[in-house]
């Protein structure tokens, strides 16, 4: 008996690791102090390509292989792809529709055919809007070394 009290212990423990905590920072660190909204983004990078930031936004949709990426809604009906930096941490996969706070470098990035396709195979798309995925995209993008979820 004690032994399956044990057992059932670790597993509850170490699932609630692999959801999202509240506040909690992934990364570097991040002031929130300094953060601003993504209409305040776009407008700062008017005529830029690129520029060191800490962003505010809610997340339209993380990665659910590893937590890699995540889309941040613009408030416009588009999404701005935000990567992490060299994979040095990854996002928990259940912070769809989260608030976060991000620190990191924005730049104006090309994402090739192939690139798209595979990100819309991690976030779950079908074999047809895949397949769809005919041309490279030019857009806003993110480069994150610390977020915070809240």
């Amino acid at each position: 008996m004690k032994k399956l009290i044990n057992t059932v212990a670790i597993i509850l423990f170490t699932g609630s690791i692999a959801m999202a905590q509240t506040g909690k920072t992934y990364g570097e660190p991040v002031d929130e102090k300094k953060a601003i909204s993504m209409q305040q983004l776009n407008a700062a990078m008017k005529g830029k390509t690129t520029m060191e930031a800490t962003v505010s936004g809610k997340v339209a949709v993380v990665c659910k292989a590893e937590g890699c990426w995540m889309k941040i809604d613009q408030g416009n009906g588009e999404t701005m792809m935000v990567r992490m930096k060299d994979h040095k941490f990854f996002l928990p996969k259940d912070i769809d529709g989260k608030a976060v706070v991000f620190t990191g470098t924005a730049l104006v990035k090309t994402t090739t055919v192939d690139m798209l396709k595979h990100y819309a195979e991690d976030e779950g798309k079908s074999k047809e809007y895949i397949d769809a995925i005919k041309a490279d995209k030019t857009e806003l993008a993110f480069e994150a070394t610390g977020v915070i979820v809240k």
